[in-house]
């Protein structure tokens, strides 16, 4: 995404204190703000700058600061949501980000997701349940982390991959 100077520096700027998902934080603060999306119909090449062998993407990361980053953020999105005085209608969205959040880092922060998906369920009840069928159905009837644990240990014995594209 390409972000004109003034709007940035309308929005606050970045957010350094996250260590994940500040492009998500930037890009809410803008929906909120009334920021409209242009889409281009010339779809130009995607770059992706790596800084050395070393380096790595942060948004691949599963640390505790990396998922209390992404915990942050729909934290900042809800808040802005209710200061504007337009928090109802996306209520289930918001609930619907924690339990994905939940869900994407149930295996390697259990702690962090338990907390993500009792405030999706606080917003929103079965409701906040998002994703296919059969992880929706998985997930009433086992919770989310027993669902979880099915699914990581199915993925340990190669059955993951059919069951992953089917979660999407």
């Amino acid at each position: 995404m390409l972000w004109p100077t003034t709007l940035v520096h309308e929005l606050g700027g970045w957010d350094e204190t996250l260590t994940k998902n500040q492009d998500g934080d930037l890009a809410m603060r803008a929906f909120v703000a009334g920021a409209r999306l242009r889409f281009s119909l010339a779809r130009g090449p995607v770059l992706y700058r790596h800084h050395g062998a070393g380096s790595h993407s942060i948004a691949s990361g599963t640390r505790v600061c990396d998922v209390d980053s992404c915990i942050r953020v729909i934290d900042k999105i809800a808040a802005a949501l209710r200061a504007a005085g337009r928090f109802e209608p996306y209520r289930v969205w918001v609930a619907r980000g924690y339990h994905e959040l939940a869900r994407l880092y149930y295996s390697s922060q259990p702690e962090l997701a338990r907390g993500a998906a009792a405030k999706g369920h606080e917003l929103a009840g079965v409701r906040a349940i998002w994703g296919s069928l059969p992880h929706r159905m998985a997930t009433l009837v086992l919770g989310l982390e027993r669902k979880e644990w099915l699914a990581a240990t199915l993925a340990r014995c190669g059955i993951g991959d059919e069951l992953r594209r089917l979660r999407r």
